[in-house]
């Protein structure tokens, strides 16, 4: 690798560029920008870096070309890095985008380089990435298709059905079972406990539907890609690794605790950190989005760097943050004391609707409530058959969470209906044949000619050629609505769809998932907004905020597998002594990420219950107790 000096004056000139103005690098993170050599790096919540990595991309940029034409690559999970970059980097924006670097998400990398050329030989048809209920609907269908003794998958359906009616899932069908379970190399796992190790006839048989399904419809969950990618690699073996790490001298892979086991797999068979630079940055402590099942936790090299210094939060957050770390380090926060104690809110268990206007009146009191500053309240679990959940504290919370490829049909319509108003005619039409696309595929109707399910190209050019005249007259309609609404606009969608298959009970028989009513689009902003008191406070999950910064955030205690999250960790404050169970850990690290959010105030709300058990733990100079109990 390249041995460059790194100058006191370039660290002066990116600071200015990077930061406030005053503002300055703390040492460890200066440490980190001037080393080149392929290491781990442990950062802390709110440690910027994301800002010590675009100061890497910055002293590369200037360098650039790199020996032997060479790139960097930059990975994470979503596309921060770009949009930084941009943002921040705008005089090298277009060189560090473009050939021979690669700046993306992990995901992308892996399909488009290794994933999608190893399997796309292999399929019938064209591949398509579902949702996780989209596919357990698909993988359903296959498994009861043949409900003989000789279906190939009868070991299997039979095994399932015993697992469903000896246990007490709160699901309303089978189908939301097959949702969530987990396929991994070592067994397949649901809610954490394993179903069927590699050699049972259970095992080999979901795999088999699995393949089934990818061969025949060319359907592939996002988490399947990495399980391809390994043997994609394994089969191309020692030449493939050599291709990637000469093509990328530099390889950043940014919140790398949340890599999954198969993620981290692939990553290192892809680049040999002999050959290229590999820099690896994340905090074991908040890896929150592998849950509870058997994937064991990224822990870095034990001569990695660390950043252990802080400039989101003040110093009375980074104290209650401490004893949340696996290892206890103390955080360092750059910006000191600011005079605001956490609050701990106890209710009583009967009344937690109660803790929302104290939280306003807490934000209030400090003179917090102004434009521009955001307020959240956040917990772990969104929905539950019993106990604490986010809900309990605002019942007009709604737990559905929308993802970008979960696409129903009511969420279309919306999106058609906003489309229209705006006057955007030819964005309204493409969702059209979103819709038309989905219920083909969910129906199984495949094209005559070529026998093959349709693809979304195959339906613009069938609409096109075939149904020219009705589709126009359709669309023709909707461009004409007065008030485009989701009533008329599902009418005329309903209308379409029925003239070209020719089926007045077709949307009887689409899948419930699709057809499962949903918020409107239109009312995003206000989706989860709750006002108390004048503060606008917007309540969300734990995983949903992760990564974000807010002014104040209200931590929510919520319950699950028969006990509560803050429960679990009264022991890291002096209170008894915790379980083994991976539970307790996970509820020390949703806790970490959780209350790590505010840069001013951090509130969390305890039931009494809990603040009993505690022993009072948290009465001590580095809280304020507002109790909220009726005597």
């Amino acid at each position: 690798m390249a041995e460059w000096e790194i100058t006191d004056e370039e660290i002066e000139t990116i600071e200015k560029l990077l930061l406030q103005p005053g503002k300055h690098f703390a040492d460890d993170a200066k440490e980190v920008i001037r080393f080149w050599d392929s290491t781990d790096v442990a950062a802390c919540p709110g440690s910027g870096k994301t800002t010590v990595l675009l100061a890497k991309l910055k002293l590369i940029a200037d360098r650039m070309p790199l020996e032997n034409g060479s790139g960097i690559c930059v990975l994470s999970h979503t596309n921060v890095a770009v949009d930084e970059i941009k943002a921040k980097l705008s005089c090298t924006a277009d060189k560090l985008l473009s050939y021979p670097n690669y700046i993306g998400t992990i995901q992308s990398f892996v399909n488009k380089y290794v994933t999608m050329q190893y399997i796309k030989g292999r399929c019938k048809t064209n591949l398509q990435f579902v949702s996780d209920k989209e596919y357990a609907h698909f993988l359903y269908r296959l498994i009861w298709r043949d409900k003989s003794r000789n279906s190939p998958y009868n070991s299997l359906r039979y095994y399932i059905q015993k697992r469903i009616k000896a246990g007490n899932y709160p699901y309303t069908n089978e189908e939301e079972y097959y949702q969530n379970i987990v396929f991994t190399p070592d067994g397949i796992y649901h809610q954490s406990v394993r179903l069927a190790g590699p050699s049972s006839d259970s095992y080999k048989q979901y795999k088999q539907a699995k393949q089934d399904l990818l061969i025949s419809e060319g359907m592939l969950l996002y988490s399947d890609t990495y399980v391809y990618a390994n043997e994609a690699i394994d089969a191309l073996s020692k030449d493939y690794t050599d291709l990637f790490s000469k093509r990328f001298k530099y390889v950043f892979i940014d919140e790398y605790q949340d890599c999954d086991e198969n993620q981290r797999m692939a990553l290192e068979k892809i680049f040999d950190v002999s050959q290229c630079c590999v820099i690896r940055i994340g905090d074991s402590d908040q890896a929150i989005y592998t849950g509870l099942n058997k994937t064991s936790d990224w822990m870095p090299q034990s001569d990695c760097m660390t950043i252990a210094s802080s400039c989101r939060y003040s110093q009375e957050i980074a104290n209650i943050l401490s004893p949340l770390r696996k290892n206890g380090e103390r955080i360092v926060a750059s910006s000191g004391i600011s005079g605001f104690k956490p609050v701990i809110i106890v209710f009583d268990e009967d009344n937690p609707a109660c803790v929302i206007q104290e939280y306003a009146n807490q934000i209030i009191r400090r003179d917090l409530n102004r434009a521009g500053e955001t307020h959240y309240a956040v917990g772990f679990r969104r929905e539950s058959s019993s106990g604490l959940t986010v809900g309990s504290y605002w019942t007009e919370f709604d737990s559905v969470k929308q993802t970008k490829e979960d696409l129903k049909y009511w969420v279309l319509i919306d999106g058609i209906c906003t489309e229209l108003r705006k006057g955007k005619l030819y964005r309204a039409e493409s969702l059209v044949r979103r819709i038309i696309w989905k219920i083909f595929r969910d129906l199984g109707i495949k094209n005559e000619k070529t026998d093959k399910s349709y693809s979304p190209a195959a339906v613009h050019k069938e609409l096109k050629n075939e149904y020219f005249e009705t589709y126009s007259e359709y669309i023709i309609n909707l461009s004409s609505l007065d008030c485009a609404n989701r009533e008329k606009v599902d009418e005329i969608i309903r209308g379409l769809v029925t003239t070209l298959l020719q089926d007045d009970k077709l949307f009887e028989k689409l899948p419930e998932y699709f057809m499962e009513n949903t918020v409107s689009n239109d009312k995003e902003n206000e989706h989860n907004l709750c006002s108390s008191n004048g503060v606008d406070i917007r309540f969300d999950t734990v995983h949903s905020v992760k990564g974000q910064t807010h002014t104040t955030t209200l931590y929510l205690e919520t319950e699950y597998q028969n006990g509560s999250d803050l429960a679990r960790i009264l022991h890291l404050y002096g209170t008894g002594t915790g379980g083994s169970s991976p539970v307790y850990d996970y509820s020390r690290k949703l806790a970490y990420v959780g209350m790590s959010r505010p840069k001013k105030l951090l509130c969390v709300a305890m039931q009494s219950k809990t603040y009993n058990k505690s022993k009072g733990a948290f009465n001590s100079d580095l809280w304020e107790v507002i109790d909220l109990r009726t005597k």
